[in-house]
């Protein structure tokens, strides 16, 4: 019996990475702020911050902790049009801020709210809206989807940027390594013929008795590649969305969802634009997903969740994997909030939207007490 490992963004963030989207956005703000005051009419790629005026010092006395407070009032304020004010630690900073990109100002408002998976969802949305407000009113001589993709192409770049910036001196966790080295529990194994196969092969003949592990497969969403600092004879590790300096393995960042009805119109417009970010044309330019298929059609085996939200971003990938014949179950891990408070219950809601058959669903996905926080150290 083998064991799938999914990993997400949250098991970075956990390893200590400031990979939320909320830290990359700070961090292009910081950078594109401080041209904007050296440079009075600064234009950026995706907006026009003009600092017209800053009054009692000069830019070099402040610090990076006084000009993101700058930023993260700038866009709290986002609905004032004009000229506005904004404190830098002691000064007073007079500005005017438009943007001229429209998904750079979806993907900015209430950006502490929201993942990557959101960015993707928005993006999709956007280009849904290039087939027209009615259906069948595609336009193709609308510029849209090429300024949408160009925006998406930019934003991805400055991720890989920040990416390569920020994660060369990081490793994961040892409690990781350790349980995906433990032996897979049979209890929340329901399925009749999945159990029956089990037992015909001698692996559930003991009362109590644990099924060793064949093989490990870290199916790493991430492009950091943590996971490649685990080391065990039977481990391998996919980078399904590719790393971040492998031209043999590019990175791949837009949409996955090929099950929506929307998909199919894009498909009926017979414009090609509409699949330049879509992940399954990605997925071709390496082997990742035809290895990750080998794997699962292998044998057995019991699916793990380290900080992969299962959002729709990634619905085609992930239902192929739940609703495979071999998936056996489940275990999502779950994010510790504090005080009681946790993420169970919105995981396996964004679990269930990647099943057809809800009988499966109800088969594979372990109830919340045979689950534990990710990172545990059991």
């Amino acid at each position: 019996m083998n064991k799938l490992i999914i990993v997400g963004n949250g098991f970075d963030i956990h390893n200590g990475l400031a990979t939320r989207y909320s830290d990359f956005l700070e961090w292009y703000l910081l950078r594109e702020f401080r041209k904007a005051v050296e440079s009075p009419g600064w234009m950026s790629e995706f907006f026009h911050l003009d600092v017209k005026e800053y009054i009692n010092n000069s830019l070099k006395e402040f610090n990076d902790d006084e000009c993101l407070e700058a930023i993260r009032s700038i866009l709290n304020n986002l609905d004032q049009t004009g000229t506005n004010t904004v404190k830098l630690g002691d000064s007073v900073v007079i500005y005017s801020f438009e943007f001229t990109s429209l998904f750079f100002e979806a993907i900015s408002e209430h950006y502490r709210d929201v993942n990557w998976v959101d960015i993707e969802m928005i993006y999709y949305k956007l280009l849904n809206g290039c087939l027209g407000p009615i259906r069948g009113a595609y336009d193709p001589s609308n510029n849209c989807i090429d300024d949408l993709n160009y925006d998406l192409d930019r934003v991805k770049e400055l991720l890989l940027e920040y990416l390569i910036e920020i994660s060369k001196s990081y490793l994961p966790k040892m409690a990781f390594n350790k349980f995906a080295e433990m032996d897979i529990d049979p209890k929340f194994i329901n399925d009749k013929e999945h159990r029956r196969q089990l037992t015909s092969q001698r692996l559930l003949s003991l009362p109590n008795q644990k099924i060793k592990v064949k093989n490990v497969l870290f199916l790493n969403f991430n492009y950091t590649g943590l996971t490649h600092h685990f080391k065990g004879s039977n481990y391998q590790t996919i980078d399904i969305h590719g790393s971040l300096e492998d031209p043999k393995n590019p990175a791949i960042f837009g949409y996955g969802d090929e099950l929506d009805e929307d998909y199919l119109v894009m498909e009926k417009t017979n414009d090609n634009r509409f699949f330049k970010h879509i992940k399954s044309f990605g997925y071709f330019n390496a082997p990742n997903y035809s290895d990750l298929l080998r794997f699962i059609d292998s044998d057995i085996f019991v699916a793990y969740i380290w900080g992969h939200s299962c959002g729709l971003s990634d619905r085609t990938l992930l239902n192929e994997i739940f609703e495979h014949d071999n998936c056996a179950a489940i275990q999502p891990s779950f994010w510790d909030k504090g005080d009681g408070e946790d993420n169970y219950t919105e995981i396996t809601q964004n679990i269930s939207r990647h099943f057809r058959s809800k009988q499966k669903l109800r088969n594979r996905l372990v109830d919340r007490t045979s689950c534990y926080p990710l990172g545990a150290d059991l």
